[in-house]
């Protein structure tokens, strides 16, 4: 149990988080047997066609920088992504859906010969930043980028 001064929670997983009947507990302000209000949430998404074709579909503008190292470029966009919701979300907030694109410099390429990578995480918080946001709030700081909004 947290100490009652905890006032904000938060969760970050991988692909095996993208499953509903955990992102509906977190989407439940009033879940049972957990602590009420809001649980700001990002997991990566399991990559399907439908995702695929989502994200191979933004146009090249929509894409934003936000990480640079001396190996690749990372970049974020808005996905128009939402899959069908069960009965108990359906009235719900949709999640939202931000695609991350990694692409190699000077013509590198991943082990699986591609020069660029997708990933996508979906999450209850509009407002999410890919770089620097978990990192601020474990360090209790402002984000450090602002990726996109709608």
């Amino acid at each position: 149990m947290l100490p009652a001064t905890i006032q904000e929670r938060y969760f970050r997983g991988d692909s095996a988080c993208d499953e509903e009947e955990l992102l509906s507990w977190l989407r439940d302000e009033k879940r049972a047997n957990g602590p009420q209000g809001l649980i700001g949430f990002a997991v990566s998404a399991r990559m399907n066609p439908v995702l695929r074709e989502e994200i191979d579909a933004i146009p090249a503008e929509k894409w934003q920088p936000y990480s640079e190292d001396s190996g690749a470029v990372k970049e974020c966009a808005p996905v128009e992504y939402y899959p069908e919701e069960t009965a108990a979300n359906r009235y719900r907030e949709p999640l939202r859906t931000v695609a991350i694109r990694i692409r190699k410099k000077q013509q590198e390429l991943f082990a699986d010969g591609s020069g660029m990578k997708h990933f996508a995480v979906r999450t209850n918080l509009w407002d999410w930043k890919p770089n620097g946001y978990w990192n601020g709030i474990a360090r209790r700081r402002a984000p450090l980028r602002r990726c996109t909004t709608y």
